[in-house]
């Protein structure tokens, strides 16, 4: 489901810009996904699974930088529609 959802922010992110409102929800889902992720991780016992789930939570983290840093470094007001 998480990849899914990233491949689809970021498709939306190349063809339409989304304004506040749509990065800010993107931010707040992947923070979700990154918290119950997390939240997760003590039950986790393999060696293996536990360095996939905190990759995966630092996923999260580099979309949410993306979602927040990439229209200031590129020049892009977020406000816009």
């Amino acid at each position: 489901m998480n990849h899914l959802v990233m491949s689809l922010a970021m498709l939306l992110m190349v063809w339409r810009p989304v304004g506040t409102a749509g990065t800010w929800i993107q931010v707040a889902l992947f923070a979700l996904f990154g918290v119950v992720m997390l939240l997760g991780l003590p039950t986790v016992h393999a060696v293996g699974e536990r360095v996939a789930v905190v990759s995966h939570v630092m996923l999260n983290a580099a979309m949410i930088w993306m979602l927040l840093a990439m229209p200031l470094l590129m020049g892009h007001d977020m406000g816009g529609s």
